[in-house]
């Protein structure tokens, strides 16, 4: 009887001490939603409590990972658990308890170094059942979600004995690990506003900095980009709603060729708003509770989906300009297609070659915010890779343009007067292409020649604002083309209506024999286009 009466006052007792342990760590604050701390922390200070001085480190900091800001506070929150360190439902308790109440703090990381997940929740998995048999649940300020996985590049942590039977880990072993995962913060102290990252091996600037470029030049970039973005928008949204009503306005592949090419760059153009409007979601990413800038090496999702978006429909948009000027020259030459296998086959050529280049550029890990716009690009202020993907596509582009457009020239120098206006006018426009990219590659060469010139000057517009000026021209080209179609089929219907007939045209007609005249009269159609239907 005796004996029961003391297991029940044992019992009892337990339960006391649990309960007052339970409501005191109820009022602790809850650990911060990560692992990372600000790199301005306090500096070092000795452990002096008496339970955690065996630890194989002597130094902690404040706040902790419980947010105590001195020792008292973190000696008083760490005794409450004295009698569950007593029951000893786990031996690695102790050394998980002193690493949140007073975590590791060394001179090489400006970060308190807590405990590694696996750590906590081989804690948990021990003296969880033993809280939960009193009707308590595993606080919330240990909650094992909060700590760093492992110990790496990217966060520090303990990892704690391997096994319930080994002590704490020695010094040396704690010592190795920040050694080989220390974060260096001072290799970037000559350059303001970065913070040195592990994974690339270089001082990556933070999201807000000025990254080279002061204030009024990143705003001035910024708004010339939302503007011209704009435009371009616009302008391709008109053509649109024009071409709908008025579909028999451009019937011609080159024409139709200037309406895919003024659509790719106004896809981009959206993009870029895009961009603009979401810049630190989308360029910025979180290292060290540090907002920090994308480059290469870093994987960022949206960062990667807008830049593939910006070069892949730019490239289009060039592509279907080369279209232009290929379908101008067989116009020139009197070369009559079937116009829908055509069409469809430069619809293959136009959307599918940019999907290797994207590959390529993936494959090469190219993507990387631009300091000065903030926008994610491909090269991206990689003076390398933009001349690889950018300057070299330019060049090659500019050179099969020119082709085509030199023959076409060369036939139409040697041929009668063309009496259709918009042959003529689709060439004009087929050569603004080459005169952009011609100015374009010019100042992508400036730019490799003088890698120490900054700022918002002419060179970094033309390289900035390439595609929404690209995509104006062809939408302006476009609307002004199918304005033209429009007048001049009105002028015809107003004329058919005061019964003026214009004069058949004397063609010459070789002798041939009668029995091939329905030939020759097909021959002689065929060297001439139909009449376009009336818009």
């Amino acid at each position: 009887m005796v004996y029961l009466v003391t297991r029940l006052l044992g019992c009892f007792n337990r339960m006391q001490i649990l309960l007052l342990y339970w409501l005191m760590m109820m009022h602790k604050i809850e650990i911060c939603k990560t692992h990372r701390f600000p790199l301005s922390s306090p500096k070092c200070q000795p452990i002096t409590v008496e339970q955690c001085k065996d630890l194989p480190y002597n130094e902690t900091r404040f706040p902790n990972l419980v947010g105590d800001e001195s020792e008292n506070d973190a000696a008083n929150g760490f005794s409450t658990f004295d009698p569950l360190i007593k029951i000893r439902c786990s031996s690695r308790l102790k050394f998980f308890l002193c690493s949140i109440y007073f975590p590791m703090c060394t001179d090489k990381v400006p970060i308190a170094i807590g405990p590694c997940r696996p750590l906590c929740e081989r804690v948990q998995m021990k003296c969880e059942p033993l809280l939960k048999e009193f009707g308590f649940p595993w606080p919330i300020s240990m909650n094992c979600s909060k700590f760093p996985l492992e110990n790496n590049h990217d966060a520090m942590c303990m990892k704690g004995p391997a096994s319930e039977e080994d002590g704490p880990p020695i010094a040396e072993e704690l010592e190795s690990d920040i050694t080989k995962n220390v974060i260096t913060s001072n290799r970037c102290m000559q350059q303001p506003s970065t913070i040195y990252m592990n994974r690339t091996g270089h001082c990556v600037p933070l999201c807000h900095s000025n990254n080279g470029y002061t204030k009024d030049d990143r705003e001035a970039a910024s708004t010339a980009l939302f503007i011209m973005s704009l435009l371009c928008t616009a302008l391709t949204s008109v053509c649109l709603l024009t071409f709908c009503t008025r579909k028999h306005c451009l019937v011609g592949l080159p024409e139709l060729s200037l309406l895919f090419c003024s659509v790719s760059f106004s896809v981009s153009a959206i993009v870029y708003l895009f961009s603009l409007l979401y810049r630190d979601q989308i360029s910025c990413i979180e290292y060290n509770s540090k907002l920090i800038f994308v480059v290469t090496g870093v994987q960022h999702i949206p960062c990667t989906i807008v830049a593939i978006l910006l070069y892949y429909f730019g490239t289009t948009g060039r592509l279907w300009w080369f279209v232009l000027c290929c379908t101008w020259n067989k116009y020139t030459q009197r070369h009559q297609q079937n116009s829908d296998s055509l069409l469809f086959r430069t619809h293959m050529l136009a959307w599918g070659i940019p999907l290797g280049i994207v590959i390529l550029a993936l494959m090469a890990q190219s993507v990387r915010a631009d300091p000065l716009s903030g926008i994610c690009l491909v090269g991206g202020g990689n003076r390398i890779i933009e001349a690889v993907f950018v300057s070299l596509r330019e060049l090659i582009l500019l050179l099969c343009s020119l082709v085509p457009l030199f023959f076409g020239c060369l036939a139409l120098i040697g041929s009668a007067p063309v009496t259709d206006h918009s042959v003529a006018s689709t060439g004009l426009l087929g050569s603004l292409y080459p005169m952009a990219a011609a100015f374009l590659l010019l100042s992508s060469l400036q730019y490799l020649l003088t890698p120490t010139a900054t700022g918002w000057n002419t060179v970094t517009a033309i390289k900035l604002l390439a595609d929404p000026l690209l995509g104006i021209l062809a939408s302006a080209g476009c609307l002004i083309q199918i304005l033209f179609n429009i007048f001049k089929a009105n002028r015809l219907q107003l004329l058919d209506k005061h019964g003026y007939q214009p004069a058949a045209p004397q063609i010459p007609q070789p002798a041939i024999p009668s029995h091939t005249a329905t030939a020759s009269n097909a021959y002689s159609l065929s060297r001439y286009p139909e009449q376009r239907p009336l818009c």
